[in-house]
C-alpha cells in the first residue's frame, strides 16, 4: 500500500493510478532512492511503531503505518514524547498516517 501511495504523490495524482505509474522508470529510480536511505525496517508495523515510542521520535525520519497501529501506540506514548498527534496529509488518496511532535 505505500508503493501505491507513493506513487499516487510522485505523480501528482489523486485518482486513476495505472500500472503503467507504478512501472515508470522515474518512479522506480526514485523509489529505489527511497529504499536506499530506509533503515531500521522491521518484519511489522507494530514493530516498527513499537521501537518508535520506545525509542521516541526522532528514531525514524518517516514511518508509515496503519491507522489503527498508529492510534493504539499514542496511547502508550502519551507523556513520553510531548504531545505526539496523527497527522492525515491531503496530497495522495487513502489513509496515510504521520506521527509528529
Amino acid at each position: 500500500m505505500t508503493i501505491i501511495l507513493a506513487a499516487y504523490s510522485y505523480h501528482h495524482k489523486t485518482k486513476d493510478l495505472a500500472l503503467k505509474d507504478v512501472l515508470d522508470v522515474g518512479f522506480q529510480k526514485w523509489l529505489e532512492e527511497l529504499e536506499r536511505g530506509a533503515s531500521g525496517m522491521s518484519n511489522s508495523t507494530g514493530n516498527m511503531m513499537r521501537e518508535m515510542v520506545l525509542k521516541g521520535p526522532s528514531s525514524y525520519d518517516a514511518l508509515f503505518v496503519y491507522e489503527s497501529v498508529a492510534i493504539d501506540y499514542l496511547k502508550n506514548a502519551e507523556g513520553r514524547w510531548g504531545a505526539l498527534r496523527v497527522v492525515y496529509p491531503n496530497t495522495t488518496p487513502g489513509t496515510r498516517t504521520r506521527i509528529t511532535s
